[in-house]
């Protein structure tokens, strides 16, 4: 894998980043996923198959973050969640974790959205950018 790719979007908050989302020194890492990795399964295949696909990505991030101070968890990694082969829409997958991690940025001190390819990285930024 190339080397990772920072780009700081919100001062003292949000980050995007290239990179392996184990490699990563935070206090969480965000499973989008289930114990086997079966396709289909996990946060991804909940959005895919449910009604109300984008609330039900936009209460993922809500969960999470939510829980964090309780847990005393500073620093959070988000995989790229529901930008990859299922079918939703990554640009509106990349709006929704943006906006959702923005909102609750108070209650860390930092989150990075790690997207595993470049494709991802730019669909993220753009978002950010908007």
């Amino acid at each position: 894998m190339a080397p990772p790719t920072r780009r700081n979007i919100v001062a003292g908050g949000l980050t995007f980043l290239l990179a392996d989302i184990t490699t990563l020194a935070v206090d969480a890492i965000v499973n989008a996923t289930n114990r086997a990795l079966t396709p289909g399964a996990g946060i991804d295949g909940a959005i895919r198959r449910g009604d109300g696909e984008a609330e039900l990505l936009a209460s993922c991030y809500r969960a999470c973050l939510a829980i964090a101070p309780d847990h005393s968890l500073r620093s959070l990694a988000f995989p790229a969640i529901s930008t990859g082969i299922y079918g939703f829409p990554a640009d509106q997958a990349a709006s929704i974790a943006v906006r959702e991690i923005c909102a609750a940025l108070a209650a860390v001190d930092a989150v990075i959205l790690v997207a595993f390819a470049e494709p991802d990285l730019a669909v993220l930024t753009a978002a950010g950018d908007a």
